[in-house]
């Protein structure tokens, strides 16, 4: 089993980037750069191999954080 990983530099159907908009909020960043310091291998450990890719706890952790950040 693998991981659904985040790759913030793949353009969508529209031509843009995440990092188009998340160089406009210093949030994002912020929070990006919290949740990459993070020590997040046992949170890899407890995945099992069994179904389908799951998303990566590091991008879920950052999505949690800043939805909990607006509220």
């Amino acid at each position: 089993m693998g991981f659904i990983k985040a790759d913030r530099s793949q353009l969508n159907i529209l031509g843009y980037s995440v990092s188009d908009f998340a160089s406009r909020d210093k949030k994002i960043r912020f929070i990006v750069d919290i949740v990459s310091r993070l020590e997040l291998s046992s949170l890899y450990a407890r995945y099992s191999d069994q179904g389908g890719d799951s998303y990566a706890p590091d991008m879920m952790l950052t999505l949690w954080f800043y939805a909990y950040s607006q509220g």
